[in-house]
């Protein structure tokens, strides 16, 4: 909520809104100063200041997180494949690398001319229901082999651009730490959530009526303020919520809602992982729980460092075991899916993610018809100056 209010009420007459009598301020610092400096309010200033600033960086998190809810819509990336057979145990399936040498050589096969060095391995993650392993391999951009965890068929293979949609959400598009970019836009919005509920209230005290749209001015411009009131009034609540999620999402291994990486010995060119089935075993026989099986394993998740993630399909609990020898490095509860769940409003139900597309599409509206509201002033007077020339 973005509302640019630089309207004062008076105190005699709550339905009355004084105009400044200085003349329209003039484009520039100066003129932005005139107009801060007569009888403005602190919590009005911080409002539109910060709101004009991240007004751009507020468009670009909003729109990516929209295009993050609906990848496969947008067409940014495709479900899955399943494998068409039966699906063996997992005591039964290939071996880590061989799987991963079925998916570099396919990625090798579909460069132009069909030569050069495989690309290295980021992940490999297993869904046991669907028999599929998605083999990531670094590049520019990540490239995804599926590949059939029985037979090494290459079942499909896609650019990962949805990566890309997630850097620029993050921020992490520009660098790693400018992560810090995304907590800046979110704690931008907190404040002009805050900041710009402060000042209906105020107006609400004066007034006495809930909702009002600026006097004066054509049809076109009241109803640009009514939006900016009513728009920011509405979205307020969980604009704060992804807000403060995204926060906490950028920062989820230091504030301990998801495990760091395990600290291993460095592993060799010639190193040989367990057998997925056998990874798997250990994380089950550490939960210790008689009603768990291969059946509530959610997905095996190998990095090349030489460690598993084994998480749980009950309570997205995680098992990150050593692929070395089969022993438990770390074990806790993802509570990182819940915040992301939230945070996309996937926590509210099959359809929760309307709340979320709604209150992002009515920050970017914000945020463009609040720079709008801003910067009309500076273009009135810059006209009058040239017709006055």
């Amino acid at each position: 909520m973005t509302e640019l209010l630089d309207v004062r009420d008076t105190e005699e007459d709550p339905d009355k809104e004084v105009r400044s009598r200085s003349p329209e301020p003039q484009a520039g610092t100066r003129g932005a100063r005139r107009r801060w400096g007569k009888g403005g309010s602190l919590v009005v200033d911080v409002h539109n200041v910060l709101g004009l600033l991240a007004a751009v960086a507020i468009v670009v998190v909003s729109a990516t997180g929209v295009l993050l809810n609906h990848l496969e819509f947008f067409g940014i990336t495709r479900p899955a494949p399943a494998a068409a057979e039966q699906r063996a145990p997992l005591a039964d399936v290939l071996s880590v690398p061989e799987i991963v040498e079925a998916a570099q050589a396919a990625e090798v096969r579909s460069r132009a001319g069909g030569v050069g060095e495989p690309a290295a391995l980021d992940r490999a993650t297993w869904r046991p229901g669907k028999g599929v392993v998605d083999v990531r391999l670094d590049g520019d951009p990540v490239t995804s082999v599926f590949v059939d965890d029985t037979t090494a068929e290459v079942l499909d293979q896609l650019e990962r651009h949805d990566l890309s949609v997630t850097a620029a959400h993050s921020g992490e598009l520009i660098d790693k730490p400018w992560v810090i970019l995304s907590d800046l836009v979110a704690l931008v919005l907190i404040i002009s959530v805050i900041t710009g509920v402060t000042v209906w209230v105020r107006r609400v005290k004066r007034r006495r009526r809930l909702v009002g749209a600026r006097a004066g001015g054509s049809k076109w411009i009241r109803a640009n303020w009514w939006f900016h009131l009513v728009g920011g009034l509405t979205a307020s609540g969980y604009l704060v919520v992804m807000s403060v999620t995204g926060i906490l999402l950028n920062h989820k291994q230091p504030l301990g809602f998801m495990d760091a990486k395990p600290e291993l010995p460095e592993r060799g060119a010639d190193f040989r992982p367990l057998p997925v089935g056998d990874m798997v075993a250990s994380a089950i026989a550490f939960r210790a729980s008689a009603k768990l099986g291969t059946e509530n394993v959610k997905s095996i998740d190998y990095r090349p460092d030489g460690y598993a993630k084994v998480r749980f399909d009950d309570d997205d609990y995680e098992v990150i075991v050593d692929a070395a020898d089969g022993s438990v490095e770390k074990a806790s509860r993802r509570w990182d899916v819940w915040i992301e769940d939230l945070h996309s409003g996937l926590l509210l139900g099959s359809r929760g993610w309307l709340v979320a597309d709604i209150s992002a599409v009515i920050a970017i509206l914000l945020a463009i018809n609040g720079a709008y509201l801003w910067t009309r002033p500076a273009w009135r007077a810059r006209d009058a100056r040239q017709k006055g020339a």
